[in-house]
């Protein structure tokens, strides 16, 4: 995290696919590091391909039953779509993330809203 928060976004995403094949950690933390991968890439402005990648993550948290997880990452999927001027596809995609969020505190609603 601390490489993808000084920039070194492409570096980050490679760190983030060494964990997400690390079959030591568990499949919550492996889907987790593809859902980063996705944010990583988002952030420098790979917009469609952190799609794809962010979709797989959704995909594991499903079948994992992880509900707040794939929440996030609907929100995650809004914000990329934004990136790749797909507005309709961001509006569905936080509509998806406000609708089964688990988590209903100010700062939960507040960040949907933006």
């Amino acid at each position: 995290m601390v490489t993808e928060m000084s920039g070194a976004l492409h570096e980050a995403a490679h760190r983030y696919q060494e964990l997400a094949g690390d079959e030591r950690l568990g499949g919550q933390d492996r889907a987790r590091a593809r859902l980063w991968i996705g944010t990583a890439l988002s952030k420098a402005g790979e917009h469609r391909y952190a799609v794809c990648v962010m979709a797989e993550a959704v995909r594991e948290f499903e079948d994992l039953g992880e509900a707040e997880d794939w929440a996030t990452a609907q929100q995650k999927l809004a914000l990329a779509h934004r990136g790749a001027d797909e507005q309709d596809q961001a509006l569905r995609f936080i509509a998806i993330a406000r609708d089964n969020g688990t988590s209903d505190t100010p700062m939960y609603r507040v960040r949907l809203a933006v």
